[in-house]
């Protein structure tokens, strides 16, 4: 697979290895791709488990948004409505 990246991301990618965070273009590409199928995983989840409190008692609402903030990354001050 060829992957044609924009300069930014690519002088990123170039620095994380400069500086021995990667050993490879390959070693961070798997790495990044593993952190959003993680997440999207989590994400789908918390949707699951929102949606299914629509009908029943499901999470309180703060549990969601504070799970939903982790999984952004969000600092916890932060609104992520």
């Amino acid at each position: 697979m060829s992957v044609s990246l924009p300069p930014d991301i690519e002088a990123f990618v170039e620095r994380e290895i400069a500086c021995g965070n990667y050993s490879s273009r390959e070693e961070l590409i798997v790495r990044a791709v593993g952190l959003l199928r993680d997440h999207d995983a989590e994400l789908a989840k918390l949707r699951a488990e929102i949606e299914k409190g629509w009908d029943g008692p499901g999470i309180p609402l703060e549990t969601a948004f504070s799970r939903l903030r982790a999984s952004l990354k969000l600092p916890s001050g932060t609104d992520a409505t």
